[in-house]
């Protein structure tokens, strides 16, 4: 049985003979056919409608795998919210010399690490037409939509944190953190937790080292992703923490002064490898402690008010030796970084608004910085 949805774009919804309430889709967006799975539990709908929840997931994977081997359909038939599986697209990259071709979904993990002179999809607009097509095709409650993701799919997660929190009202990673690349500072924040092993191979250096500290240490270890998502959403490096055998939760509340309340956890798992736990590769099944934190924000966006940041400004654009910063606002910090995310030059406590520029060869960068106002970034162009 097929139905045809008129929306923007045509998507095709094919019911599942496996799954009664499984929705194979396909849209065709820039000239690709992209494919999600929708499953819609049964029964009535809630009075305020469907949450809905989209699982991202990891480098070479699919939206079947993480309908097969995550509790999330299962558990959005228990609480009656909708769940998504969507595929990303296939790229070339090259990692240590090595060139092949896998799943990736389009964020800093992916730019970071692929072959030159390919066309990559913009996914943050495949997301907001799966979302705006959900919408039209079932009674979406509009407050409660969420995504979480694993590895690739949690980095992509994170970015979605940063450019659509209009749309999303918590975003929750496995194995990932927020890429250089995706950081910037947001219209205004959603509550965000990102957890990892503290044997996962995603994250530790090549000096052999077998595990990441299972103690405070390991903010200083995993210093990189945990700064950029604490700039992004304008919060303090001062954390809360509660911790048992197997884990660490870091709690980062308190923003920057003059600035609305956020919210950033860090969890990391003791003895946990690159896996997204599901109960049998690791003795924990983090979907319902997904879920659990989800429904604490569900009123969030209701509430919420937008705050627009300043855009920032360089100058000259080209440069040569110096750029000058135009902001009033005070510089905690400053990285500059080239097309494939590898950093510069850094820069901490600037007495003035002026950067050396001069030790860097031509082409184009990424310019960081954290102000008084949070992060922002910008491009510019070294002749």
């Amino acid at each position: 049985m097929k139905k045809m949805i008129h929306f923007i774009i045509v998507v095709i919804f094919t019911i599942s003979s496996v799954y009664a309430q499984r929705y194979d889709a396909k849209m065709l967006l820039d000239g690709k056919m992209r494919e999600f799975i929708v499953v819609k539990p049964t029964g009535s709908v809630p009075q305020d409608g469907y949450p809905v929840v989209f699982m991202l997931h990891g480098t070479g994977q699919d939206g079947e795998i993480f309908y097969n081997n995550t509790s999330w359909k299962e558990l959005g038939e228990i609480e009656k919210f909708i769940t998504v599986f969507p595929n990303s697209l296939a790229y070339c990259i090259e990692e240590d010399g090595i060139m092949r071709t896998t799943f990736k979904w389009n964020n800093g993990g992916l730019q970071s690490v692929a072959c030159p002179g390919q066309d990559i999809k913009d996914d943050v607009k495949f997301i907001r037409k799966m979302v705006d097509t959900i919408k039209a095709t079932f009674p979406i409650n509009a407050s409660m939509i969420f995504v979480s993701g694993f590895s690739n799919g949690g980095q992509m997660s994170a970015k979605l944190a940063i450019e659509m929190n209009d749309v999303f009202a918590a975003s929750t990673s496995n194995g990932a953190g927020l890429n250089d690349l995706d950081s910037g500072a947001v219209a205004h924040k959603i509550p965000v937790w990102d957890m990892m092993g503290n044997q996962d191979s995603m994250f530790l250096d090549r000096s052999g080292k077998l595990y990441i500290p299972f103690n405070d240490s390991c903010l200083a270890y995993l210093q990189k992703p945990i700064t950029n998502y604490l700039g992004s959403l304008r919060l303090t490096n001062i954390f809360t923490k509660d911790s048992n055998a197997v884990s660490i939760n870091y709690d980062f509340k308190e923003s920057l002064p003059n600035d609305e309340a956020g919210f950033y956890r860090f969890t990391i798992v003791k003895g946990m490898k690159h896996v997204y736990p599901n109960g049998s590769n690791y003795p924990v099944d983090v979907t319902p402690l997904h879920w659990a934190f989800f429904k604490n924000y569900k009123k969030l966006l209701a509430i919420k008010t937008v705050l627009k940041s300043e855009p920032l400004k360089l100058y000259p654009n080209p440069a040569q030796d110096e750029i000058i910063i135009d902001t009033e606002n005070k510089i905690y910090s400053c990285e500059i970084f080239d097309i494939l995310g590898k950093a510069m030059l850094t820069y901490n406590n600037l007495s003035q608004n002026t950067i050396d520029i001069s030790s860097i060869p031509t082409g184009a960068y990424l310019l960081k910085i954290i102000t008084s106002k949070g992060m922002q970034t910008n491009k510019f162009i070294k002749n």
